[in-house]
């Protein structure tokens, strides 16, 4: 049973994590307008939509505060996605064409099934692969990403695990989980390309 100070507390946890990540959208902006951060279109185009799916599943459970850290995340992503049409790099090959197909399978899944746990399932899945695409990027061009980006982005994903309430379904604890994974593994990656990296990527 969810309390009042308990909803209290979540709804501060989700707003905190929704600051946090929209935080997280500044140095990359500002990077792709200077030029020092080059953007995989594809993959922001992924992860926008993933975030839409997202939005609406968790919505759909029954999420109302940790619903800060998704929304500030879709409307960041469109931004970016926007912007990395004209700045940013990738293109359609085999491997986007994939993942793209698979954020089409989770939209089909959803809608067959009627199951927002599901959705959310099948999403972070497909957000999870998109995120490799930028791990790969990031590996072959380090410095191409915004460090103080992902190290936010990452906070804000372990902040918001805090604004899922007791009682609400385990599911939603998978979105912010897999977002601080995702956050470590580019940053592995940043890190891993600037020691060891042959800048081929």
């Amino acid at each position: 049973m969810v309390t009042g100070r308990g909803a209290l507390m979540g709804g501060l946890w989700g707003i905190l994590a929704g600051v946090v990540d929209m935080g997280s959208f500044v140095p990359l902006i500002r990077g792709i307008l200077n030029g020092t951060a080059m953007e995989h279109r594809i993959s922001w185009l992924i992860w926008a939509a993933v975030a839409a799916l997202l939005f609406s599943s968790q919505f759909a459970k029954g999420a109302r505060a940790s619903l800060w850290l998704v929304g500030g995340e879709l409307a960041g992503c469109l931004v970016v996605f926007v912007l990395s049409l004209r700045h940013g790099t990738g293109k359609l090959d085999r491997k986007t064409i994939l993942v793209l197909g698979g954020v089409l399978a989770a939209l089909i899944g959803w809608r067959l099934t009627s199951s927002a746990s599901v959705a959310v399932i099948l999403a972070v899945t497909v957000n999870l692969t998109a995120v490799a695409l930028t791990v790969i990027k990031v590996y072959g061009l380090p410095g191409s990403e915004p460090i103080s980006t992902w190290w936010m982005f990452g906070a804000g994903s372990l902040i918001n695990i805090l604004a899922v309430r007791h009682g609400l379904p385990v599911v939603l604890y998978v979105y912010p989980v897999a977002g601080a994974v995702g956050a470590a593994g580019v940053l592995t990656a940043s890190w891993a390309g600037a020691h060891w990296g042959l800048g081929d990527a």
